[in-house]
């Protein structure tokens, strides 16, 4: 029975594999003519024609076209340098066999090849060229695309960072340089490229802040220097400290700002390019130590404290900011202390602005006051800080009046300002600060109010026992919290005249 039921099945199976290699066949030839129609309007599009293209030999054989087994349909045209000028013809997504397209360095115009639904393609390097616009949704359903180069086509149409290309986690090198790229990069652009190790997005008018997917990223190469004269990124740089990949990076010539982060992390950074910011504070002594570094440039910007000593070796280039000396050697102390203080409410401009001695702290600071070299009054009153109360205060031993209101500091007051001997007024008041107030001498006018969560323990912030609330001076008002049983007795009768309401309603509806 069973060779019986076999040899019935036999004449089946055969069928289905005849049926089967048919229709591979009818593809392919169709691929074949659709490909074959294609290249021939590709030919009479290009100037001058490449070398090796004809009509008499079959376009398989034309010099840079590779094709599959079949000899019919194309997988790869890899023309670059070859003086070509002429527009792709549409339709370029016909030929659905690509894996492979290099026209970089020539001078093709018109809208950019539409590579969407490619699936097969991994390679795109069509830089170095006059194209003038984007077809929409050009980058859509590249599965497989590894690499990406459209990198100086200075004519390109103003266009944002297509949104399409997220479905292509293959990617590992995007290269958009010089494309008059505009807007922002989606927040979680790094996210869509779990291999990307190489992004240059130099010279264009790119905006906005970092995303924070970048620091999670496995990034290796970045550029993002130079985004015109009207745009540029801005924020801080703080992300890159996370990048445990990080070898290169230039940043220069945009708009970022804040203290560059500490880059102990960044073991593998050999090139740090950051002029042209306004980026602020002291130069961090993680960046100085990294034995990975080999090039940085922190030129025009607004840092401060001592010049940096990097190790022997490093290329290093620091001119046009505010160092408090000429030459290698630290800080006056008072100057010290102040950089620490003003680091923790994030360096404000005022200060990166300073234009009086910036070794010493008396030279025309408006928000100081000195008496025989010593600062005796500390003013920053209503300048919206952020950040907190440094203890380093502690450190200005002659400090007579230190006033901080009308800000939005956070954090407690550090208990080190009780050791001010000559303090005679401490004014935090209309800030966001919270803790316990420490004990300060009778001498000291402590003005505290605007300060809610100011004087109030732990427990009492979240609701319990006594709430505490800072008086004018520093002293205390308590309001307590009615006992339990009496919360009770109020729920009880609140409730007993609702139902009573409901069955008085009731019973006038029923009668």
């Amino acid at each position: 029975m069973t060779k019986l039921i076999s040899m019935k099945t036999l004449p089946q199976q055969l069928v289905l594999y005849y049926f089967s290699t048919l229709i591979i066949v009818t593809v392919t030839i169709t691929n074949g003519e659709k490909d074959a129609d294609y290249m021939s309007q590709l030919m009479k599009a290009l100037t001058p024609t490449p070398t090796g293209w004809s009509n008499n030999i079959h376009y398989c054989k034309w010099n840079g076209i590779m094709c599959d087994e079949s000899n019919q349909v194309v997988t790869a045209i890899k023309l670059p340098s070859s003086s070509l000028t002429g527009t792709i013809p549409e339709n370029f997504n016909s030929l659905n066999n690509l894996t492979d397209i290099d026209l970089h360095n020539n001078s093709l115009t018109g809208p950019l090849p539409d590579l969407a639904f490619l699936n097969a393609l991994q390679t795109a390097n069509l830089g170095y060229n006059n194209f003038t616009s984007i077809p929409d949704f050009c980058f859509g359903g590249l599965l497989n695309l590894t690499t990406l180069n459209l990198s100086n086509n200075l004519n390109l149409m103003p266009w944002l960072f297509p949104q399409e290309i997220s479905i292509s986690p293959l990617m590992h090198t995007l290269d958009l340089e010089a494309t008059n790229l505009i807007g922002s990069l989606p927040s979680e652009m790094f996210t869509w490229f779990p291999r990307l190790h190489t992004v240059f997005l130099s010279h264009n008018n790119l905006s906005g802040t970092l995303p924070p997917s970048l620091g999670e990223s496995s990034i290796r190469y970045l550029r993002l220097n130079n985004q015109g004269r009207f745009s540029g990124f801005t924020g801080t740089i703080d992300v890159i400290s996370s990048m445990r990949f990080l070898s290169q990076a230039w940043l220069n010539n945009n708009v970022f700002e804040g203290p560059i982060p500490n880059m102990s992390s960044s073991t593998n950074l050999f090139d740090l390019q950051l002029q042209s910011n306004q980026l602020v504070g002291l130069v961090p002594h993680s960046l100085c130590t990294l034995s990975s570094l080999k090039n940085v440039s922190l030129d025009n910007n607004f840092l401060q404290g001592p010049i940096p000593v990097f190790h022997e070796g490093v290329n290093a280039s620091w001119e046009g900011n505010y160092f408090c000396r000429n030459d290698v050697g630290p800080c006056d102390p008072q100057v010290t202390i102040l950089l620490e203080i003003l680091g923790a409410v994030g360096y404000p401009s005022f200060v990166s602005n300073y234009e009086g001695n910036r070794n010493d702290p008396c030279s025309g600071d408006e928000y100081l006051n000195c008496s025989k070299g010593k600062i005796v009054v500390f003013d920053l009153d209503g300048l919206h800080l952020g950040g907190t109360i440094s203890p380093a205060f502690s450190g200005l031993s002659s400090l007579v009046n230190l006033t901080l209101a009308n800000n939005n500091l956070t954090g407690s007051i550090p208990h080190s300002l009780t050791t001010l001997s000559q303090l005679r007024l401490l004014n935090v008041s209309d800030n966001n600060l919270s803790g316990p107030i420490p004990k300060f001498s009778s001498n000291v006018k402590l003005i505290t109010s605007g300060n809610p969560l100011l004087g109030l323990n732990i427990s009492q912030q979240l609701g319990g026992g006594e709430n505490t609330t800072a008086s004018r001076y520093g002293g205390s008002s308590k309001t307590t919290i009615a006992p339990a049983w009496i919360v009770g007795m109020y729920t009880y009768l609140l409730l007993y005249i609702l139902v009573s309401l409901v069955l008085s309603c009731l019973f006038c509806y029923f009668n």
